[in-house]
């Protein structure tokens, strides 16, 4: 049964609308997401770089603020690099010359992650306890 407390957390998550896309093995979603990613209201993040997040959240869920970005940084670095992009999926044979690597730039990425954790750092928690 779902507390008080967690129903009211839950429902506040409507305010925003995630569709969060998993693979298994070779399911086709990279190619989904070719198709979704020039979209203004998607984002991405390239091909499997994702696949660890829930396991990072378990690790280090209960840091506070400034230690929970340094980590997600530290720990998902390499989507911030252009020289560790995986070349397995084609992500540094990108534009037109098929020179380029993709990556995030991290600055702007720390930002805007801050301001969006600080908002929403307790419910995230809270859904992690939840059986």
């Amino acid at each position: 049964m779902v507390s008080a407390k967690h129903s009211q957390i839950i429902n506040s998550w409507q305010e925003i609308n995630v569709i969060a896309i998993q693979n298994y093995g070779t399911s086709g979603t990279l190619f989904l997401q070719s198709l979704l990613d020039n979209h203004p209201q998607v984002l991405i993040t390239p091909a499997l770089y994702s696949r660890t997040f829930y396991y990072f959240w378990r690790i280090h869920g209960h840091e506070n603020l400034k230690q929970l970005i340094s980590s997600f940084v530290k720990w998902h670095s390499f989507w911030f690099s252009a020289k560790m992009a995986v070349s397995e999926h084609g992500l540094d044979q990108m534009g037109k010359s098929k020179k380029e690597a993709i990556f995030i730039k991290l600055n702007p990425f720390q930002e805007y992650l801050e301001k969006f954790l600080d908002k929403l750092l307790e419910k995230i928690r809270c859904l992690l306890k939840m059986p």
